[in-house]
């Protein structure tokens, strides 16, 4: 891609790249403030998949759903 590609779709997939690694980083603070100290911002990049960090988000928004209303929230 990058030996035959022309210089625009370099550009393209450059930038793409980069929304996804922000889009990553995010994810990875929310999951660390969400954890509270659970878990380590670099534990979630080197040592978990993608997969592993999806699940851990649904479970947050799990529970935040099941909060909602709640009068002693348990985070």
């Amino acid at each position: 891609m990058l030996r035959s590609g022309n210089q625009e779709e370099i550009a393209k997939m450059f930038n793409r790249l980069q929304k996804e690694a922000r889009l990553l980083i995010k994810h990875l603070a929310q999951l660390t403030f969400y954890m509270r100290g659970g878990v380590r911002y670099d534990d979630l990049l080197l040592n978990r998949t993608r997969a592993e960090r999806e699940i851990m988000e649904e479970v947050i928004e799990e529970n935040i759903k099941s909060q909602k209303g709640a009068m002693n929230l348990v985070y």
